[in-house]
């Protein structure tokens, strides 16, 4: 088993999957997209500057690696 991936990564990712909605004439189930969470991440590997994550919903992303201004503090050379 794949050890578990670091959240950050994932933000901005979704998961499709999809909701029983019942009414008069029985159960349909009507499409869902919601944020990806580390649980439905089947494998991950790192290529280089790329990380390629496999999601249960059989779709494949490929994520760069680089932090993100955001984790290198307003400044963007990782002092705070």
């Amino acid at each position: 088993m794949a050890k578990p991936i670091n959240k950050k990564y994932l933000a901005g990712l979704t998961f499709r999957t999809n909701q029983v909605v019942k009414g008069e004439e029985g159960n349909r189930f009507a499409p869902l997209e919601r944020e990806l969470t580390p649980d439905d991440v089947l494998n991950w590997r790192e290529e280089g500057t790329v990380l390629i994550i496999i999601t249960a919903d059989g779709r494949k992303y490929r994520v760069d690696r680089k932090p993100t201004p955001v984790d290198q503090g307003e400044s963007g050379n990782g002092e705070e």
